[in-house]
């Protein structure tokens, strides 16, 4: 087995389409965002978003140990030629900075990543040889936009499962049916500190309830690096809890990033408060599973 500081991933096919799907390539290619007109709005106030704040952070509290599978279908435009790509997915959620997901095609796994505190890996099984990398969750400088984008906060915050902050952001602007705003970093809670991203994300609210409808991973200039749409919310069956308590989840989320690069993201019957094994969070039981050939940290790179 060989053990090596880690190497850009741009060369994995694999990743750099989960990357797109999370927004988090650093320099690539981006579109002016375009605002959509929801008509004239008005400033927001601290008890609108004190009403906003705790919906939204009630529903990821009861999102904080939860399941579910679906279908990725990936869909990458170059000129005149498209391809696409489809694959099943299972996703868990086991506290605030614990989380898996595991990408499938015809029952064979190709690609499993996880994130347990202060680090997150992942697992190309699509070739004989299994390679493992391991990234620090947060960034080893403010600088490093890379480096800030590459966390699995940054897939969650994209499927609208972070946290809002207490205090009002000062853009927050409300509309007769929802709101929009934006948030310099993303806390996923617990002890952690908040992790910073250089350019921000904006998110759009029609039901505060519901949690956001639109999430936007912003670059420098005001650019927009990826762009996640949410839709057909519906409620998530929450075991020990009565129908009128369970969540809301989206059960469809579409990520675009430029003119033509999309991923579309299915959620089928999800269930919260089950059980999720915690060995998907160990990275020692994982390597035992997996046997990588090649494991690419860059933990030991940012404790240089």
């Amino acid at each position: 087995m060989i053990v090596k500081a880690g190497r850009a991933w741009a060369g994995c096919l694999l990743l750099m389409l989960m990357a797109m799907a999370v927004g988090i390539i650093s320099g690539c290619v981006s579109e002016v965002r375009k605002d959509v007109d929801r008509g004239p709005g008005r400033p927001g106030d601290q008890a609108s978003w004190e009403t906003i704040r705790d919906l939204q952070n009630r529903r990821v509290g009861q999102l904080e140990r939860f399941s579910s599978a679906g279908t990725l279908t990936i869909t990458l435009a170059d000129g005149e030629e498209v391809d696409r790509e489809q694959a099943d997915h299972r996703i868990w959620r086991s506290g605030p900075s614990r989380a898996a997901i595991r990408v499938s095609k015809l029952g064979t796994s190709i690609m499993t990543a996880a994130w347990n505190g202060p680090r997150w890996w992942m697992f190309d099984e699509r070739q004989d040889e299994v390679v493992l990398r391991i990234h620090p969750v947060e960034a080893p400088t403010a600088d490093d936009a890379e480096a800030s984008l590459l966390s699995p906060p940054t897939l969650f915050a994209m499927l609208g499962l972070l946290r809002f902050p207490d205090s009002m952001p000062q853009d927050l602007v409300l509309f007769d049916e929802g709101c929009r705003f934006s948030l310099g970093s993303i806390d996923w809670g617990a002890t952690a500190a908040p992790l910073a991203l250089r350019g921000g994300i904006e998110i759009e609210i029609a039901s505060p309830r519901d949690g956001p409808t639109s999430v936007r991973m912003i670059g420098d200039a005001d650019r927009e690096i990826a762009r996640a749409t949410l839709s057909r919310f519906g409620s998530v069956d929450r075991i020990g809890s009565p129908p009128g308590d369970w969540p809301i989840l989206p059960r469809r989320v579409e990520v675009r990033r430029g003119s033509g690069d999309r991923l579309v993201m299915s959620f089928d019957a999800p269930v919260a408060n089950g059980r999720v094994s915690d060995r998907l969070f160990d990275l020692d039981a994982q390597i035992r599973r997996s046997e990588p050939a090649v494991i690419e940290d860059d933990t030991l790179r940012s404790s240089d």
